[in-house]
């Protein structure tokens, strides 16, 4: 299955709440003091990718 590579902490934790499985956490390439997050690349997971600003916007002032 193809994977794709989520570079913020905040989306991967969305994504995770929602269900979808953390398949690995690796270093950064282009910075070593930072992570990258690899789930397996599905339609619903790039519905949810998507949908993060909304979420975001509808909870604004409860996450910070």
């Amino acid at each position: 299955m193809k994977k794709i590579v989520i570079f913020n902490q905040k989306v991967a934790g969305y994504l995770t709440l929602l269900g979808f499985t953390l398949k690995k956490i690796e270093k950064s390439h282009h910075n070593s003091k930072m992570n990258v997050f690899i789930f397996n690349d599905t339609e619903d997971l790039r519905k949810a990718i998507s949908n993060y600003d909304s979420f975001i916007d509808f909870h604004k002032g409860y996450i910070q």
